[in-house]
């Protein structure tokens, strides 16, 4: 608001009034006259004389007979030459007029920079419109250029007389962050919108209207601690009214940060839930380390691509990382057998980006990785002797160490030991009951280290006592089959049998899977060995044989199992055990058993070879001496 008042004289003919107004803003001035004899005055030719009152102005008489004008100068009205008024006064009813030239100058708003126009991702013409967003322009700090990325900033001065503005830019160059490109484009408002002229600062054809700011920001010009400073002054077209010559103008300092993106580093081997590895297994799909942010988005310019340097430490052996893409780690191969571990591997990834100042991301990812599938490759256990020394070994392939057992139904004087720090168990002890049964049916439960642990049960025959004194039957003590891998080769088993009279002839009255064969070798031992053809896997039940030097016979139901080719971390499972004891002769049938193809065993079976052992021999378990 523009407010003032003067007095004027009514014995005078020398009466001028000068008063300042500025486009869009309310004025209002009050002329008061003096003098005179009677104290009532009368106004004349309000509103009339040389130019009038600029549009948006009016003068009316208050009662306390001043001479107001008042309102708002509208656009346009502002120009160099003042707007001249000859309103008169005079004292009461008889005096004389007297003239008064009322002067009023228009001037346009001050020249300012309240917003700013802005496209960080510039596509189309240049210029004010579709994808620019207006923001307030406050404590004069520009909006932040992002390291890497286009940046198009328009700051366009307002007001001031005639759009004919001045830029001084000189240092404007030199006060940016690196640019790809330019930093100034003159533009001219005009009444359909902005236009964009490739003019430079030495050639100007046009004044500018605006100051544009584009280009990409090197990624070494970020982060920094404090802004970049542009001094920047402005000037319009309009002479003051003193007639100095001197042009009006802005001057101010634009701060303008450049920030980089926070630098990010995501992978789904950060979570908790994240499940383990298996030594020997080749990972199922490479592990992804992705990585964003930073100051070099891949955003900038061809051909510059986002440089980041990054370290894994710690990774299991067999496996490493390796760049995708400019974003992208991997990390693929086969965990070693020996990497297997009870402990996680605490696995460090650092990422810098390439700034001078650089950010830096490190992230711990925690592993852990399983032993191989493990087997119980002890298929049978050697006849206790009366009296003497006894030591089976227990042979476990795969899994992780340490190892737990349990065995249930062992003779007295056997036990299971663990033999030091060679993690080999077992089975060791004087056996001197002559009363003992012949037979002994263990219940072997073995669990590895492994999370979640791999588990195994499965039954072995044991017998004790002297059976060639009075041999009978053959008793089969090949117990279980470990479980086979389709298109694997299978560890070769040797059967056993003990009792009877050697040697003894091997047969299977029904098949082994698909590559699975029962042969002899040169030094008159009876294997199982082969290799699963692919697409066999399932539970097949296989009925052994034995014929001895007499033609005195046995058999026995064991189950073997195919399973598919590895395909992911092994859970928890259990190796098939034995058939035709005390496990099977219950009827339950084993997991498997009604795939197609893979027929039960008859029933029959299993009660003749329990009651042949029985009669002969006796036979002790765990359910029972």
């Amino acid at each position: 608001m523009y407010t003032g008042e003067h007095t004027v004289s009514v014995n005078s003919d020398d009466n001028k009034v000068v008063a300042f107004a500025v486009v869009g803003a309310f004025f209002d001035h009050v002329i008061r006259p003096t003098g005179g004899n009677t104290g009532d005055y009368v106004w004349g030719n309000v509103g009339g004389g040389a130019g009038g009152l600029p549009v948006g102005l009016q003068m009316s008489v208050q009662p306390d007979d001043a001479l107001r004008i008042y309102g708002t100068p509208v656009a346009l009205t502002a120009r160099d030459n003042a707007y001249q008024s000859l309103p008169n006064v005079k004292d009461g009813n008889f005096g004389v007029p007297r003239a008064v030239t009322l002067c009023i100058y228009v001037d346009e708003k001050p020249i300012e920079m309240p917003v700013v126009y802005l496209r960080r991702h510039g596509s189309g013409e240049y210029g004010i419109g579709p994808g620019y967003e207006e923001v307030q322009l406050t404590s004069n700090e520009l909006p932040p250029v992002f390291a890497g990325e286009r940046y198009e900033l328009i700051v366009p001065a307002r007001n001031g007389f005639k759009i004919e503005y001045r830029w001084n830019s000189d240092k404007i160059g030199d006060e940016l962050p690196s640019l790809g490109q330019g930093y100034v484009l003159a533009c001219r408002m005009e009444a359909d919108g902005w236009y964009e002229y490739q003019t430079t600062r030495q050639n100007m054809c046009i004044p500018p209207i605006c100051l544009f700011i584009y280009g990409y920001a090197d990624p070494n010009s970020a982060p920094r601690d404090e802004p970049y400073e542009l001094h920047v002054r402005v000037e319009d077209g309009e002479h003051p009214p003193n007639g100095s010559g001197e042009y009006r103008f802005f001057e101010t300092v634009l701060k303008l940060p450049v920030i980089a993106h926070p630098l990010t580093l995501e992978s789904e081997a950060f979570g908790d839930d994240f499940p383990p590895l298996t030594a020997g297994k080749k990972l199922s799909a490479p592990i992804a380390f992705r990585i964003s942010g930073g100051a070099n988005p891949y955003t900038y310019p061809v051909p510059y691509t986002p440089e980041y340097d990054v370290v894994f430490k710690g990774l299991p052996d067999g496996l490493s990382a390796n760049q995708s893409d400019h974003q992208t780690w991997l990390v693929d191969g086969t965990p070693t057998e020996q990497s297997a571990s009870a402990d996680l591997y605490s696995i460090r990834v650092t990422v810098e980006d390439c700034a001078n100042d650089p950010q830096k991301v490190e992230k711990t990812a925690l592993w852990r990785v399983n032993g191989v599938p493990m087997k119980l490759l002890t298929t049978d256990l050697p006849p206790v002797s009366f009296n003497v020394p006894y030591v089976a070994k227990l042979n476990v392939s795969g899994g992780l160490k340490p190892f737990t057992w349990s065995i249930d139904g062992l003779p007295p004087g056997l036990e299971i030991v663990d033999d030091g720090g060679s993690g080999q168990t077992s089975i060791r002890g004087v056996v001197t009951d002559t009363t003992l049964p012949v037979v002994h049916v263990l219940s072997v439960s073995l669990a590895d280290s492994s999370t979640p642990a791999y588990e195994i049960d499965v039954r072995l025959v044991l017998v004790v006592g002297d059976l060639y004194s009075d041999p009978g039957p053959p008793i089969i003590t090949t117990s279980h089959f470990p479980p086979a891998v389709e298109n694997e080769p299978y560890d070769t088993v040797i059967l056993a049998a003990v009792a009877g009279t050697e040697p003894y002839r091997w047969s299977d009255s029904r098949g082994f899977p698909p590559g699975i064969a029962l042969t002899a070798n040169s030094e008159g031992e009876w294997t199982v060995s082969g290799e699963p053809l692919p697409g066999c896997a399932g539970a097949y039940f296989v009925q052994l044989n034995v014929r001895d030097a007499e033609g005195k016979t046995a058999s026995v139901i064991l189950e073997f199992e195919v399973k598919p080719s590895r395909d992911g971390n092994a859970a928890k499972h259990k190796t098939p055990g034995m058939s035709g004891l005390n496990e099977l002769v219950t009827g339950a049938p084993s997991a498997g058993c009604s795939a197609t193809g893979l027929i039960p065993p008859p029933m029959w079976l299993f009660v003749l070879a329990l009651v042949a052992v029985a009669v002969r021999y006796g036979v002790a378990s765990r359910e029972g001496a």
